[in-house]
């Protein structure tokens, strides 16, 4: 997580509200879902992850009725039953890991979630190597957008293993509305991710980079502020 976002008080600070819209793109096992329901007790709190044996363990664990789980893949277009990579570690999967203590030992090796955070859209990563595969439906941000009742984005959160761009892409009237990004870059073993300058060239028309807040080596997160903000 990027140094902008370490810091409780500093996030709590920057978003200036007990009742924040946050759209969570990449929940994966829910660690980041659970410290922004702790940081906002009226959150509302739209999530997205794909992966199946991701989505069966934040469905037990994460129940919360601020939050929505939607268990599709955010991408630049609608579209159903598109391959979907699952990263896995067969030489190291029963280790659980410490970011998700509420999942005991045994679920977690049975689920095989050790690397998943790793899975993507997108092939050519070496974590990918061996992987499992299996088909998800995927979604633009701005389909789910025009079925909601919302009015503002006070932080959207994107964590997709190189499917950044298309995320942003299919994100065009929901980036109008965002105050704060979080994404990360640099993920450069996967097609088509992007560099940390491609990123901030990409949203240079609405949003400029946090640069205190943010990563400033070749790969690592950035902190996004709309100009209107």
């Amino acid at each position: 997580m990027a140094r902008g976002f370490n810091n409780d008080k500093v996030i709590v600070s920057m978003v200036d509200r007990p009742d924040p819209v946050i759209v969570e793109v990449g929940s994966h096992l829910g660690t980041d879902t659970c410290r922004f329901l702790k940081l906002f007790p009226e959150v509302r709190l739209f999530c997205f992850e794909p992966d199946p044996r991701n989505v069966k363990a934040f469905r037990k664990y994460m129940f919360d009725p601020r939050l929505v789980l939607y268990p599709v893949a955010v991408s630049d277009r609608d579209a159903s039953d598109v391959r979907f990579y699952q990263a896995h570690n067969p030489e190291n999967w029963r280790k659980p890991s410490k970011k998700v203590p509420w999942i005991p030992v045994k679920e977690f090796r049975k689920r095989k979630l050790s690397r998943s955070s790793a899975s993507s859209l997108k092939t050519g990563h070496s974590a990918l190597d061996g992987c499992l595969k299996t088909k998800v439906d995927t979604i633009r941000l701005d389909t789910w957008f025009h079925g909601q009742n919302i009015d503002r984005v006070d932080v959207l959160w994107v964590d997709v293993q190189g499917s950044e761009r298309d995320v942003l892409v299919g994100a065009s009237d929901v980036l109008k509305i965002t105050r704060f990004i979080w994404i990360e870059y640099g993920e450069l073993g996967y097609v088509g991710s992007m560099t940390r300058k491609q990123t901030i060239r990409l949203l240079s028309s609405r949003f400029n980079p946090v640069l205190g807040k943010s990563s400033s080596g070749a790969k690592g997160n950035l902190l996004f502020r709309s100009i209107d903000e």
